[in-house]
């Protein structure tokens, strides 16, 4: 049983990396020998947003004493694909299913929340850092405009997205995250 929900999981993150691919890429994804810098390192930008995002999750999660792992949503899925041919990108293929060993306890709630902001967190962690090396590798300002954005989406305190789970826990933490996001993304359209 074990093995078989890490190859389930395995399957999931494969799938959730070729959905992402589309949904930023749209048809340029099919046509590489027409990419320019700006394709390649938007490429690199949303699959390094995508992992880091959804394994700051399980990986906080599972620090925190729960069980985690990747699934694929199949309804959000089709509206990750669907956002490639839209103005709009929603990067949504799955989520971060989280199951408790034992009764929640204040600490491990605080690990819940910790696990759901970890997500935002890093991809704005990721953003900073990228965003100043830019002035040295140019193509690092599509990894830290591209990781802006995905943690400004994710932060809208709109559900199922992780700020309405934060902002209905916390209204400061979200504040802070959503702020720093915001700020980081007008910063990178103003460069």
């Amino acid at each position: 049983m074990q093995r078989r929900t890490v190859e389930n999981e395995v399957v999931s993150w494969i799938i959730g990396l070729i959905a992402v691919t589309i949904a930023w890429m749209g048809i340029k994804i099919f046509y590489p020998k027409n990419w320019g810098p700006w394709e390649t390192w938007s490429l690199i930008g949303i699959v390094s947003a995508f992992l880091i995002h959804e394994l700051a999750h399980r990986l906080i999660a599972t620090k925190g004493g729960f069980r985690s792992r990747f699934v694929i949503s199949p309804p959000w899925l089709l509206v990750t694909i669907i956002s490639g041919f839209l103005p709009i990108k929603i990067i949504a293929p799955g989520y971060v299913e989280v199951g408790a060993f034992s009764p929640m306890t204040p600490l491990s709630f605080k690990w819940l929340l910790y696990s759901v902001a970890g997500g935002p967190a890093s991809n704005i962690a990721l953003a900073i850092i990228t965003l100043p090396l830019s002035k040295i590798v140019p193509g690092l300002f599509a990894v830290a405009t591209i990781n802006a954005y995905v943690a400004f989406f994710n932060l809208l305190p709109i559900p199922p997205l992780d700020g309405s789970k934060i902002f209905s826990t916390t209204k400061s933490l979200w504040a802070l995250l959503f702020i720093a996001s915001a700020a980081l993304l007008a910063i990178s359209y103003w460069m």
